[in-house]
């Protein structure tokens, strides 16, 4: 009986082993307006394939590539441009294309 409590217990450290080593790995940093972030408000998230972090925020869409902001914008000179700078959400899709829904509708990123 004792072997099988000693099994149980090894098993039990075997599964949170892997939890506390992979918990050291992450580091966070703090982006703000200081970095380049075009506003404090983020409404959402995502990272593409590439490894890019995209960042929607109440004035534009903000490329982050762990180094540097590069923010896409409303221009209404530009039909190329976003559909407004209000952005609501951002998605990627299989083919790689980047959805970006704005409070005035669907652009896409390719």
């Amino acid at each position: 009986m004792k072997a099988g409590w000693r099994l149980i217990g090894l098993i039990i450290l075997g599964l949170f082993q892997p939890l506390s080593a992979s918990a050291q790995l992450y580091q966070f940093r703090h982006l703000t307006i200081e970095e380049g972030l075009s506003q404090s408000s983020v409404n959402c998230i995502m990272q593409d394939r590439h490894g890019f972090l995209w960042f929607g925020t109440q004035d534009g869409l903000n490329r982050y590539d762990g180094y540097d902001f590069r923010i896409y914008r409303y221009d209404p000179a530009d039909s190329n441009s976003l559909s407004n700078d209000w952005i609501w959400d951002v998605l990627e899709d299989r083919s790689g294309k980047i959805w970006v829904a704005t409070w005035k509708g669907l652009s896409t990123y390719d």
